[in-house]
């Protein structure tokens, strides 16, 4: 489980990466078409992983959707220690 802080580094990182040229055309969000809940399996795997910079277990996970409505997300683990992500 994520502490208050930790969830603000994870917020602050997924700030950032809303603001990332390589997102432009996506916003915020998880997809509400396809698999129901796919976006779960994600969550739950980015919670077993460690990350890669500063060794910290458990990360947290933020999705971006296709702003024009097409079917395209994307997702990120998100290390709620340093702030660095990772697309998967």
């Amino acid at each position: 489980m994520l502490t208050a802080a930790q969830r603000d580094q994870i917020d602050r990182a997924a700030e950032q990466l809303a603001q990332d040229l390589g997102l432009d055309g996506y916003v915020p969000g998880y997809p509400t078409w396809g698999l129901v809940a796919g976006h779960l399996l994600d969550i739950e795997i980015a919670e077993t992983l460690t990350c890669l910079k500063c060794g910290h277990y458990g990360l947290g996970h933020v999705g971006f959707v296709a702003a024009d409505g097409s079917h395209s997300w994307r997702g990120f683990a998100i290390c709620p220690e340093c702030g660095t992500n990772e697309e998967f």
